[in-house]
């Protein structure tokens, strides 16, 4: 049986370029830049591996990534599992730091020129060729966490969501585009072990205060820019307009599901 590829999306308010994080199989992981005005693709550099894209960040600039990653290679220079700052959307590091654990990792940018490395259990520094600051230790968050939530929820207030309610291991966000249109994120745990689902997941419910539920999908990105709406179904991302009580011009710009694990030197 095979799966749609999963798609993550990081990405900056203020910025026309996302990293799309493709995953699938479910050990093979790209990285892909996206221009959502020219829908112009860049294929980055692929994993043999497993990528915490809860755990990842784009800089506020769009130029770079910090993300956390595993092999299980656990007698390499990396031990394993390490985090890495590396240049967008590329996965060549610039700075690198092994764990050999998948306790913690990953990160935050505070600000162009400052990350926050996060961590528990310390992680062990390979190199650093980056002019760039770096905090070391829990990042602050709502709940109690230094796994995939600690860093995924700080992320997800700093770019304008609002967390209103926690359920059990289910916890709910809201981003408002206006007085009318609403987003309701839902971020679950998947207990049941359900096939092409990862273990963390979303949900998302486009809102219209007058006409209700506009759309529901069960993918991890959905946002709004400039009058319109974007998300992510079924290993694509799709757009539309936001209308008076209903979206117009729905189209997929991009289809992640032909692409393949491939071979590629960063130029850098």
């Amino acid at each position: 049986m095979s799966f749609p590829a999963r798609l993550h999306i990081l990405s900056r308010p203020n910025l026309n370029k996302v990293l799309i994080i493709r995953r699938g199989p479910s050990k093979r992981v790209g990285f892909f830049g996206f221009d959502l005005a020219t829908y112009e693709l860049t294929q980055g550099q692929w994993l043999k591996g497993k990528i915490y894209e809860r755990r990842s960040d784009l800089s506020p600039d769009g130029k770079y990534i910090i993300y956390f990653a595993l092999n299980g290679k656990w007698k390499s220079e990396t031990k394993g599992a390490w985090t890495a700052l590396s240049r967008f959307p590329y996965l060549k590091a610039i700075d690198l730091w092994a764990k050999g654990d998948a306790w913690n990792g990953g990160g935050l940018f505070l600000d162009k020129k400052t990350y926050h490395l996060n961590e528990r259990f310390p992680h062990k520094s390979l190199y650093k060729n980056s002019d760039f600051e770096v905090k070391r230790g829990k990042i602050e968050a709502p709940i109690v966490t230094n796994e995939c939530r600690g860093v995924y929820f700080p992320r997800l207030i700093r770019e304008g969501w609002t967390m209103i309610k926690s359920e059990g291991k289910n916890h709910f966000f809201e981003k408002k585009y206006d007085k009318e249109w609403h987003i309701l994120k839902r971020c679950g745990v998947n207990q049941s072990d359900q096939p092409g689902r990862s273990v963390y997941y979303d949900s998302n419910q486009l809102i219209h205060k007058n006409a209700g539920l506009i759309l529901d999908i069960a993918s991890d990105w959905m946002d709004f820019r400039d009058e319109k709406i974007y998300w992510t179904k079924q290993g694509k991302i799709h757009k539309a307009d936001l209308g008076k009580e209903k979206i117009i011009d729905e189209r997929v710009i991009v289809d992640m599901n032909e692409y393949q694990f491939k071979a590629i030197q960063a130029p850098y």
